[in-house]
């Protein structure tokens, strides 16, 4: 069996300019509960790449304050709260608009607000940074991703009554927030931010269909999209820091071979699923039964051997990812490459197929939601209707980039004032903009005019 351990850790270089700054107290309470806060300074000392931030220029204190605040929807509301993040504002549901002008809710958002303005986040991490194999715990990052949801639901409120540039300020926080936790240093964090990204992108790119939206509205639509486009999440940087982890596991069992079972038995628990783990390898040349130790746990596991299958793992999904269309299988290269006896490979590798289509999805969500824009932008001020003679490129502005999934442009047809725009989507097949309930099935699609949202029920599945 693989298993993925989605619990990060790297070793890069300590940027050139670290503020003298640190998180502001020792515990941090979170929804009712308290964590031990593991200075940030001690993590950069052990090799990780913490953001060394003021209070007053990290946002992520602001956003624990939101999400203390937030009270979570009353039983039954789920459904409510996912159809307006997927489709519309659930008119008829006297409940869920009582439930969005409670006094928490709407101080919920405005925390929220108020830190998205902030350019750097850096949340905390916890744990007792004395011991020498610790689990560093993440901030449950579930009520982030609440908080990211309600201010979608609210942007389809204001588009409900009218406001559509109240709309789009709470679309682009929303936007805002992804970017701020994939700051963080884990592939957790960023995986949020793939997620509230592509809401954000998507309700855009809804309200920009939209017959009544001003003109003023969709210039400031275009221009917030391409302010965020330089501050768009990636995985890059999070799968750096998963094969970091992994040669740090292999450093670390190698200097406690005596442990070697019960650090594996660790590793594969899942016991501590919000966090990552952190091993302590730091040097005891002092401790002439450490150094003995090291070199029998060398002995006993081919530790070198076993970091060239990591690297040969995460360099062959990064060059797949550059020049192959289909996502990398990750279960398949570790079952044909890493051979059975390495069973430390086949532990603390992650499954990263998963990861690099949410990033492609997110991507091409972005661009159609841009390509939306500019044509709806160059409809209502020339007054003009698109027919199979328009050319692309007047359409579409140069900024829009080639499809993640196909690598080749966004497919666009228009005939006598109807026009759709998608990506081909995971399955890289044009299906000619036919669109499946969920989102990797057949294309991913956006027409105008827009068809209508399906009814609401109380049986929608979350997206």
């Amino acid at each position: 069996m693989i298993w993925t351990v989605a619990v990060l850790q790297c070793v890069l270089a300590v940027p050139p300019f670290i503020p003298s700054a640190d998180w502001p107290a020792e515990s941090v309470v979170i929804r009712g509960e308290e964590f031990e806060v593991w200075p940030a300074h001690e993590l950069i000392r052990r090799g990780l790449d913490v953001q060394l931030l003021s209070k007053s220029s990290n946002a992520a204190p602001i956003y624990i304050d939101a999400m203390n605040k937030y009270d979570d929807p009353p039983d039954g509301m789920g459904p409510a709260v996912d159809y307006a993040v997927a489709h519309t504002w659930p008119t008829g549901e006297p409940d869920f608009a009582a439930y969005m002008d409670r006094s928490s809710t709407r101080q919920t958002l405005a925390l929220a607000v108020k830190a998205s303005r902030m350019d750097r986040c850096q949340f905390p991490y916890f744990g007792d940074s004395q011991g020498s194999i610790l689990s560093v715990m993440l901030p449950n990052l579930t009520g982030y991703r609440h908080i990211g949801k309600m201010l979608i639901a609210d942007g389809r409120r204001l588009e409900f009554e009218g406001d559509f540039q109240g709309a789009l300020d709470r679309y682009a926080t929303t936007m805002r927030m992804a970017s701020h936790v994939s700051q963080g240093i884990t592939l957790i964090e960023t995986l949020v931010g793939l997620t509230l990204w592509t809401f954000g992108a998507d309700s855009i790119a809804d309200m920009a269909m939209r017959d009544d939206v001003p003109v003023t509205v969709l210039e400031a639509a275009r221009s917030e999209l391409r302010r965020l486009s330089d501050h768009m999440p990636g995985i890059e940087r999070g799968i750096e820091m998963e094969r970091t982890f992994a040669t740090l596991i292999v450093d670390e069992l190698c200097s406690k071979p005596f442990r070697l079972l019960s650090n594996l038995a660790v590793l594969t628990s899942g016991e501590n699923g919000n966090g990552m783990y952190l091993v302590n390898v730091e040097p005891q040349a002092d401790h002439p039964e450490a150094v003995l130790e090291l070199w029998l746990g060398r002995l006993l596991l081919p530790d070198e051997t076993v970091k060239h299958h990591i690297h040969d793992y995460f360099d062959a999904m990064f060059d797949h990812d550059e020049t192959e269309l289909d996502p990398f299988d990750s279960e398949g290269y570790i079952s044909e490459n890493v051979p059975r006896w390495d069973v430390v490979s086949r532990t603390v590798l992650p499954s990263l197929s998963r990861v690099v289509q949410l990033e492609r999805r997110m991507r091409a969500v972005t661009m159609l939601a841009q390509t939306v824009v500019d044509v709806r932008l160059r409809l209502v001020q020339s007054g003009d209707d698109l027919s199979p003679r328009t050319s692309v490129a007047s359409v579409i502005s140069k900024s829009i980039k080639p499809d993640p999934f196909s690598k080749n442009g966004l497919v666009f047809r228009a005939d006598e004032g109807r026009w759709i725009v998608y990506s081909v989507g995971p399955n890289l097949v044009d299906d000619g903009g036919t669109s499946g309930e969920k989102w990797d099935q057949f294309d991913i699609v956006y027409r105008y005019p827009p068809p209508p949202a399906p009814p609401f029920t109380r049986a929608d599945d979350a997206r």
